[in-house]
């Protein structure tokens, strides 16, 4: 999406504990679909590449040589 050939690089201090209380983290949209009548609107390739042109487009709003909670 943002046509940059960059590895991923890992840092201990952004690694989820080893003792944390959440074991697996999944994601999905299944039950508000269910529970809700609700379908999503973006697609997931489609949500990034958005979130990325944004970003470009204001990079004033951020800090990307800072890591932040």
């Amino acid at each position: 999406i943002m046509g940059s050939p960059k590895p991923i690089v890992t840092s201990a201090d952004r690694c989820r504990p080893t003792k944390s209380e959440v074991y697996t983290l999944i994601a999905s949209n299944v039950k508000a679909s269910h529970l809700l009548n609700w379908q999503p609107q973006y697609s997931l390739t489609d949500g990034l590449r958005e979130t990325v042109e944004f970003i470009k487009s204001h990079m004033h709003l951020f800090k990307p040589e800072q890591y932040t909670l």
